[in-house]
């Protein structure tokens, strides 16, 4: 999914957890860049502040601990 559409459809699950994936596995280049940039952090920008506060870019091997 593009910007737009997980922009679309985080709006309309509004998840208690939003936790990107598939991103920062690549080594991006100039001409893989399209398909190996995860747009986590642009798709971060267009949320409310609410689901904001839900967004977690996780490093590799990090986890997030639940209360």
């Amino acid at each position: 999914m593009h910007i737009q559409q997980s922009v679309i459809l985080i709006n309309e699950l509004e998840p208690d957890y939003i936790l990107p994936q598939h991103r920062d596995t690549m080594t991006e280049t100039e001409q893989n860049r399209y398909w190996t940039h995860g747009y986590s952090r642009e798709v971060r920008l267009m949320l409310s502040k609410t689901l904001k506060e839900r967004y977690h870019i996780l490093g590799m091997g990090k986890n997030l601990k639940f209360a």
